[in-house]
């Protein structure tokens, strides 16, 4: 499920949902697999470009007014995919048995526009031979028409909850050195600015859908998911669009600058104000906004990447962001794919230069990132694409779960400041996980230096 909420929201009119998948693509370094019909076809090569030739063997068009997504693929690149599209030093390898990439393939997908109130399926009939695939899809719109018109299932879900001490990669003094650090690599002249990122992991039990409707109702977004690929599990709750392919346009959000909400409104309204008015998160914006028209120009026709929108303030029930919108016009035979090769991973995430700024964390983070910080979104037969920013992100591997928060590191950054930042970040997935609802889980981190939190 890709849950756009609130309904109507301007960057997330649509939610989408699938199942029954007549193909999965999975990727792990440069190794590959497909599996069809049970039967599994494995290669080797750059995944991204696997994934693009996959794709490119279905193509449809959408009746007009349709939603943007009727029948295509939907998963994740995790963040270490994108060490296979640079020149960089070694890196961890991903979390045992987590793929890089991630893609189920649909030949219908139930669209629901939250702005209209209508809710579209499509018989696309790719999944096999067309007359077969043609009368499977409409028994199966009948099929889904007559569970939408019944009442809800009265199936309560099994409670989630974690069932070990929560950990951290990066307790208070580590990543507080771990900001000084990138301070010094600043004043070097190495680089601006550079995302650090600090994980969570713990174990898990319970129903995993359960977890995604709290996540939701605490902390809505427009890019809200909940992938199942059998042992790995993704929930996300992401402000932040990634990239948005519609024809030839492309259009990328990134996100800098974040001050937590309150429940007080004077003290929220200062913190609004606070935000807009500091000088070090609109430096640190714009070095990132020239980073996304940097990676779109690699794709774009010369002369059409544009900032459309300039650090606005949106707010969030935990956070206030700074948002700018990036566009562009893609150049003749560019696919989304490679629109997404050329600019992944993001530069929100990563830092400017990107490059560098990629491996120097990658030496101060001692675990990777794995689906946190990639991108999750859909890519349609139609050619199009939609991808937010993997963060506020829950994977599940097996029976252990993780999730990660960070921030961009400047010059003047504070180190204390800068940890403070990842609680308010990492606030509404501890209340879905039951930890500290009323503030105190955040607290019992901000006081832990062992590298670990009790629920």
């Amino acid at each position: 499920m890709l849950d756009s909420t609130p309904p109507g929201s301007q960057q997330g009119r649509y939610s989408f949902m699938g199942s029954r998948p007549f193909l999965v693509f999975t990727a792990r370094g440069r190794k590959w697999s497909v599996l069809r019909e049970g039967r599994v076809e494995r290669g080797q090569g750059e995944p991204f470009q696997a994934l693009g030739r996959l794709l490119a063997h279905w193509t449809m068009e959408s009746p007009a007014g349709a939603p943007p997504l009727l029948a295509g693929a939907v998963g994740f690149a995790g963040y270490e995919a994108g060490r296979m599209l640079e020149r960089l030093s070694p890196s961890r390898v991903p979390s045992a048995g987590m793929p890089d990439l991630c893609f189920a393939f649909y030949d219908s997908i139930l669209a629901c526009d939250t702005l209209r109130g209508e809710v579209w399926l499509a018989g696309a009939g790719l999944g096999g031979p067309w007359a077969a695939a043609n009368e499977a899809q409409a028994r199966r719109a009948r099929e889904i028409a007559v569970r939408l018109a019944a009442p809800p299932p009265d199936r309560p879900l099994r409670e989630f909850r974690m069932t070990s001490e929560l950990r951290t990669s990066l307790p208070r003094d580590r990543y507080c050195g771990a900001v000084l650090a990138i301070k010094k690599a600043i004043r070097q002249g190495e680089i601006y600015q550079a995302n650090l990122t600090r994980r969570f992991s713990s174990a898990w039990s319970g129903d995993p859908t359960a977890l995604f409707l709290g996540l939701r109702e605490i902390s809505p977004a427009p890019f809200s998911a909940f992938l199942d690929f059998g042992r790995v599990k993704v929930v996300s709750s992401s402000p932040e669009r990634f990239l948005r392919v519609r024809g030839r346009r492309i259009e990328t959000r990134p996100i800098k600058g974040t001050r937590p909400r309150s429940s007080d409104p004077a003290v929220d309204r200062q913190m609004a104000l606070e935000l807009v008015r500091s000088q070090k998160d609109a430096a640190e914006h714009v070095m990132i906004v020239d980073l996304e028209r940097n990676d779109l120009g690699r794709v774009c026709q010369a002369g059409t990447v544009k900032v459309a929108e300039l650090a606005s303030l949106e707010m969030y029930p935990q956070v206030f962001h700074l948002t700018s919108t990036v566009t562009g016009r893609l150049r003749d035979g560019v696919t989304a794919v490679d629109a997404l090769r050329a600019t992944f991973p993001g530069g929100s995430i990563t830092g400017a230069p990107k490059i560098r700024a990629m491996d120097i964390i990658a030496g101060l983070e001692p675990e990777p990132r794995d689906v946190y910080t990639g991108a999750l979104g859909w890519f349609s037969f139609s050619g199009d694409c939609d991808l937010s920013i993997a963060i506020r992100t829950v994977t599940l591997a097996g029976r252990r779960l993780s999730f990660g928060v960070g921030g961009g590191i400047v010059a003047d950054s504070d180190p204390r400041e800068e940890y403070e930042e990842t609680l308010h970040k990492a606030r509404g997935i501890l209340r879905a996980l039951g930890v500290g609802g009323d503030g105190s889980g955040a607290a019992a981190v901000r006081e832990n230096t062992a590298s670990r939190v009790t629920r």
